[in-house]
């Protein structure tokens, strides 16, 4: 890129970065801009433009078909997802898949993960800021309610979120002794697009490919992607080795039962068979059985670009599947197989899926979703989610919020169980009046969404708050 076309990219990336909330404005703008990469590309102009498009109208097909919920998913950033954990289910998830990924792609799990974690480190020392860039705050409610109000940052903003977001890849091996350039080279061919290569890579998705590479300049597009989705591309890589598919299935499962044994106060029992069926898990607990399905599943790219098609199969492998197969053991509760397991009369399904998938339980006002369709009580979790969870301090009241979670047509939305389980704690659990209403606007089929504070940072609404 020659210096006018960084100027205006370094612009953009600012803007997207001062409007966390807003990136399926701020990220079509940045689309424009890689799609042209012309020097007289007008940033007002044409994020004018995007804010000008008339909102989409869902029709009743669009909505239960989820295609409007995938495709806004890929702009979230969900709950639970810290660096570290991030790294630790790496270990766990993929550290078996070394040579798999060594002999296909030319790096192992462990040195892609390293170089990786190693550059989000760098670009922040290499920037010498003291403090993490500030984000807009949003005046009143009616802005932030405005989803195309995007704010512009000042020339300082700018200044410094370039020094935060790129670093030469000599800067990056500075006294560096595990990686070397060839390393980088190959990890920046399978995590980074180069300007000119951006029309040619048909929909490139920036969780997918969250750097820009200019010459031996490296370029964060958005931060808050770059590890957390990290899994993932992982995933998508060891997918195009075949030994990959056929041994993933158990090492999630053995994991996602590892994790179900840290449950305070319960008995976990694994893979039950019973006539020519198996059961992943039976969670026995104080007042309630679980029978547990672990699905090795993660979201489709395409599915996330809304192809209707690649939705369903995602929904029908890694959740109706899975319901299916606990269904079936509910049914068969009082099976000799089951008999020395104490069953308890309170029974429910719990599916843990390795993706991060968005939340398909729908408000009932909408349709009737296939979890709550079900005839028995149904939790769904990731397994981040999950384990975000159980390090909560209050995680003692587990099986209390399983009972309370797994109820039908929910008067809350949320877009992770993280979200779900800060209400339940710190809301209803608390608070007699929320209690009283929630049954009222259960019968009334009143729906709100909600967003903790207890998992995701709002300093956006800080001074929202202050001045309402």
């Amino acid at each position: 890129m020659n210096d006018k076309q960084k100027e205006i990219l370094y612009k953009i990336l600012a803007i997207c970065h001062y409007n966390g909330e807003r990136r399926q404005i701020t990220h079509a703008l940045l689309r424009g801009f890689l799609t042209s990469m012309s020097e007289s590309f007008n940033i007002d102009n044409e994020l004018k433009k995007q804010q000008e498009k008339p909102n989409v109208k869902r029709t009743e097909e669009e909505i239960k078909s989820f295609n409007w919920l995938f495709e806004e998913f890929d702009y979230m950033i969900t709950a639970g997802l810290s660096p570290e954990a991030i790294l630790d289910y790496i270990v766990l998830r993929y550290s078996t898949y070394d040579q798999t990924l060594q002999k296909k792609h030319g790096l192992t799990v462990g040195k892609f993960s390293y170089i990786a974690y190693h550059l989000l480190l760098s670009f922040g020392k290499h920037s010498g800021l003291n403090a993490p860039l500030e984000i807009y705050e949003y005046e009143s409610k009616k802005q932030y309610a405005d989803l195309k109000f995007v704010a512009k940052p000042t020339e300082d903003y700018i200044r410094r979120c370039q020094r935060l977001n790129s670093i030469s890849i000599t800067e990056l091996l500075k006294d560096e002794k595990l990686i070397n350039k060839a390393d980088v080279e190959i990890f920046l061919s399978l995590y980074s697009f180069e300007p000119q290569e951006y029309n040619s890579k048909k929909d490139i998705r920036f969780k997918e490919y969250p750097l820009i590479r200019d010459n031996e300049t490296i370029i964060l597009i958005d931060q808050s992607y770059f590890i957390k989705y990290l899994p993932h591309k992982i995933d998508l890589l060891l997918k195009q080795s075949k030994s990959y598919d056929s041994s993933k299935g158990k090492v999630f499962e053995n994991m996602a039962l590892d994790l179900i044994e840290k449950f305070p106060f319960t008995n976990v029992h694994r893979n039950i068979v019973y006539d020519e069926f198996e059961v992943d898990g039976i969670l026995n607990m104080r007042k309630s059985t679980w029978f547990v399905e672990c699905k090795s599943r993660n979201i489709n790219p395409e599915s996330l670009k809304g192809n209707g098609k690649k939705i369903t199969k995602d929904i029908e492998k890694a959740l109706i599947t899975s319901l299916k197969q606990g269904e079936r053991a509910v049914q068969n509760k009082e099976h000799k197989a089951f008999k020395k397991f104490n069953i308890h009369r309170r029974v429910g399904i719990i599916i843990i899926v390795e993706g991060i998938f968005p939340n398909i339980r729908m408000p009932e006002i909408l349709f009737k979703n296939p979890i709550d369709n079900s005839s028995y009580p149904v939790c769904v979790f990731n397994y981040f989610e999950l384990n975000a969870i159980l390090n909560q301090p209050d995680n003692h009241v587990l099986e209390e919020f399983l009972i309370w979670r797994s109820q039908k047509g929910m008067p809350i939305y949320c877009h992770d169980e993280c979200d779900y389980w800060a209400f339940f704690n710190d809301n209803y659990r608390k608070h007699k009046e929320i209690k009283k209403a929630w049954q009222s606007m259960k019968d009334r089929k009143i729906t709100t969404n909600y967003i903790s504070a207890r998992f995701n940072k709002k300093d956006y609404m800080r001074k929202m708050v202050k001045n309402e």
